[in-house]
Parts: C-alpha cells; sequence; structure tokens
C-alpha cells in the first residue's frame, strides 16, 4: 500500500556475519525474487515469505558483488576475483542462470568492475565501469563501457578521472543517469554521445515569481550563465 504499513517476514535461512552482510534484494517479478549476499544466491516463489539458497559461492573466490535480474528466470551476478593468479584482462567472474536458478554457468568476466555499478538489458545490452589507478591527484579512472551481446565484449565510451566513486543506473537500454563528484550526468543515447553534465543556459535569467501575490513565502526560479559566485 505505498508504505503506509509494513510486514516483516522471517528472516533468510541464513545467518550474516559481521562482514556478510544482504548485498541486493529484487521482487521486480512475478515468479521469483532474488536476493545476494557475499557468499550466497536466495530465490522466492512466494513474494519473500521463504527463501531458499540456490547457489554458494565456489571456493577461493572473493565474493560476489552486484545482483542483475533481467526477468524471473534470468539472472546475473557480478563476483570478484579469486584468491589465485587471474589471466590477464579477467575482473572477476559471471555467474549466469536462464532458469530461475536452478542450473548456473560460470565464465570469466572481463572489460568491467565486478564491484561497481552495471545494468543488463533483455535486448542484451549492457552498462558498466571499469577502474584503474590514476596518476592525477592520486584518484581513479573510471572507464563507462557498453556491449551489445550480453556481457561477451565491451566498448569504451568516456573515460573520467575522479578521486570519489561513480553511481550508475539505467532506466532502460537508452536513458541512464550517472552520479560524479556530485554532479548527475544523464544520456538519453545509451551513451553514443558519451553521459555529461547539463550544459549551461547562454544567458542569466530572473523568472517571475511564484504564489504572486507574495504571502509568507515565495519562489523565485532563476538561471545562470556560468558557475562561480552570483550576486542577486
Amino acid at each position: 500500500n505505498g508504505g503506509t504499513s509494513w510486514e516483516t517476514y522471517p528472516s533468510l535461512p541464513y545467518t550474516f556475519g559481521q562482514f556478510n552482510s544482504l548485498l541486493a534484494i529484487n521482487m521486480r517479478y512475478v515468479r521469483f525474487s532474488w536476493a545476494l549476499s557475499k557468499d550466497r544466491i536466495f530465490r522466492s516463489s512466494d513474494d519473500g515469505a521463504n527463501w531458499d539458497t540456490v547457489f554458494s559461492l565456489p571456493p577461493r573466490r572473493f565474493g560476489f558483488s552486484r545482483l542483475i535480474v533481467e526477468n524471473g528466470n534470468v539472472v546475473h551476478v557480478l563476483g570478484e576475483p579469486s584468491y589465485d593468479p587471474m589471466p590477464a584482462g579477467v575482473t572477476g567472474y559471471l555467474y549466469q542462470t536462464s532458469d530461475g536458478g536452478s542450473t548456473w554457468s560460470t565464465s570469466e568476466l572481463k572489460g568491467i568492475s565486478p564491484t561497481l555499478d552495471s545494468d543488463l538489458w533483455p535486448v542484451n545490452i549492457g552498462y558498466g565501469l571499469r577502474s584503474s589507478m590514476s596518476n592525477a591527484d592520486y584518484g581513479f579512472s573510471y572507464s563507462f563501457r557498453s556491449t551489445d551481446d550480453s556481457w561477451d565484449s565491451w566498448t569504451e565510451k568516456e573515460k573520467y578521472n575522479t578521486r570519489g566513486s561513480i553511481l550508475l543506473s539505467f532506466l532502460n537500454p537508452r536513458i541512464g543517469w550517472m552520479v560524479m563528484n556530485q554532479v548527475l550526468y544523464y544520456t538519453g543515447t545509451g551513451g553514443i554521445d558519451a553521459i555529461s553534465p547539463p550544459s549551461a543556459p547562454e544567458s542569466s535569467h530572473l523568472s517571475q515569481n511564484y504564489p504572486n501575490p507574495v504571502s509568507t513565502m515565495t519562489t523565485i526560479p532563476y538561471t545562470i550563465s556560468g558557475g562561480g559566485p552570483q550576486q542577486v
């Protein structure tokens, strides 16, 4: 009912320790709901009232990191690297199921970082980030990448240098947002024209206040043509 009241369900069939909390949950689809911890993948078929463990982390792997539910049956889970030496270019592992979790396949993940935000859509279009240390002010260099063949190969769209992290979220295969350095970036073309912040207006403008006439408060919309101190 839109959050007016809440019901507490029984906990997942697993005791979470200090370093193994619940990472993600997805209850968007009718048949199955999904949840992810550092070392287990859970599934519910009754809207979260009961949960089953459907996959556990293989030995000598660091842990799961990202849950991407394409539909109720098709699920992609990104995992961190192994304790053992990794082949060149491999950033982690990709665990996938297409039958609601009955069987899982494991493959090497290349092109994006498993611990950073990513999205994949049923049309095999996906977006992700890859990070590396940058020589500029000891920050990080993030590469925004896209795929059109369901994780197999990735194309770099743009590169950003920042001291902080980047958050990435796509509404559909073309429209998405990214937060970096406290700035919200937007793309309406799937990153084809690169994700960039809104351009500044060509001129400053002061709009009509509302409400008018003024009572105890009023709002005055305005735009400015550039950054820096302004005087009104």
